[in-house]
């Protein structure tokens, strides 16, 4: 289905190489044979990575047959983030991970673009939907980051640390002790092993900077495409679904924030009906 491959891509004079699962992906310029219409851009979340998105288990088969059977699918690990490297100097704020996800776009051919986004992940592809000329269909927020009530303990205890301390020692006391709760948050630090220490901090600064904001759900509020809110049904945040009127909200059963690993059976189903529908 999916396959590991790498991208390199320019940003502000930094050289990036993502990794990624991709799939069908069609180099732009290219003409030969028809051109997928449909690029579904998977975005992860705070200290995660593509593995998150759980393609490989219960899902595999969702997005083999349907509408979007002949879609490209990208699921790429953000800087610093699981395969992808650590740039020196990296601002790693939302805006900027965006610009690089943009970069990688342009790589693609597409006619619609399909976003689909958990936690961290919503604030960066609300960026790149608002800041960028992209061909946007539809946009699925997987808990993600909108307003105040967002910025969880996760993001929000991490940014209130001096970058140089919360590097050399809160970055592993943080692993350590998800590592001694549930089995999500256990699955969560593996992938944080991953993850560059002060990439996820200068990340952190810039998400709970953008969520006290509350421009992310003014952003998501104002999109024109199809969208929905995905979220867990022991996590649900009525702080922050309250305030999405006339936004279709979806409760997954049995799942907490780690929605796509808690239940993929449930998720990637509700996931590719929601695009085909767009």
């Amino acid at each position: 289905m999916l396959s590991p491959s790498r991208q390199s891509v320019t940003h502000d004079g930094n050289d990036f190489d993502l990794a990624l699962l991709e799939r069908h992906g069609i180099p732009r310029g290219e003409t030969s044979g028809e051109k997928p219409a449909d690029l579904v851009l998977f975005i992860h979340g705070l200290g995660c990575e593509k593995a998150s998105f759980d393609f490989a288990h219960k899902a595999a088969h969702v997005w083999d047959e349907g509408p979007l059977v002949n879609a490209t699918l990208l699921v790429p690990d953000l800087p610093g983030h699981g395969g992808t490297p650590a740039i020196a100097g990296f601002s790693c704020t939302m805006e900027d991970q965006a610009m690089v996800l943009a970069a990688l776009l342009d790589l693609y051919e597409f006619d619609r673009l399909h976003i689909v986004a958990h936690s961290m992940g919503g604030a960066v592809g609300l960026l790149l939907a608002e800041n960028h000329d992209l061909p946007l269909a539809s946009f699925i927020n997987v808990e993600g980051n909108l307003y105040h009530e967002d910025g969880g303990l996760l993001s929000r205890k991490s940014a209130s640390y001096d970058e140089d301390i919360f590097v050399a020692e809160k970055f592993a006391n943080l692993l350590a002790r998800a590592l001694k709760q549930g089995v999500d948050m256990q699955l969560w630090a593996e992938w944080g092993r991953q993850c560059d220490p002060r990439a996820f901090y200068r990340s952190a600064v810039s998400l709970v900077k953008w969520s006290d904001s509350g421009e992310l759900g003014a952003i998501f509020k104002s999109l024109d495409c199809a969208k929905a809110y995905i979220h867990g049904e022991t996590s649900a945040n009525m702080a922050v679904i309250s305030r999405l009127e006339g936004i279709e909200c979806i409760e997954i059963p049995a799942s907490g924030h780690f929605i796509m690993t808690d239940a993929p059976e449930i998720f990637h189903p509700t996931a590719a009906q929601l695009l085909a529908l767009s």
